[in-house]
């Protein structure tokens, strides 16, 4: 019997900037493993006041990733609107990437959902 079929991870990290060797850490990427009949999991990171959301999954328990991918981005889209709406939170730090090649600088935020 499972007991569980998706994991949620969340880890707090630093809201400062981190430097190697004199080198600016820009962003975190975020990554969990899959167990048995674990069919996803959601590894939730934060650093320096950017969110990263990295999704995981077995393709023979979600084999179609692409529709939650896409349920992800109508999610972001609506949060987005609402941050249109107010004035908390700056608009450059929220922009979503569904590849890690693809979070490239964007005005010094990168977001991941």
């Amino acid at each position: 019997m499972t007991l569980a079929n998706t994991v949620v991870m969340n880890i707090p990290g630093p809201q400062i900037p981190l430097y190697l060797a004199g080198h600016k850490r820009h962003r975190l990427f975020s990554m969990g493993p899959l167990a048995a009949n674990i069919g996803l999991f959601h590894a939730i990171a934060s650093y320096n006041q950017k969110l990263t959301i990295g999704v995981t999954v077995d393709p023979q328990l979600m084999p179609d990733v692409w529709t939650y991918i896409e349920c992800l981005r109508a999610s972001f889209s609506e949060l987005r609107q609402q941050q249109n709406n107010s004035l908390s939170v700056p608009q450059a730090q929220l922009r979503m990437t569904t590849r890690p090649h693809e979070a490239l600088p964007s005005t010094q935020s990168s977001t991941s959902v």
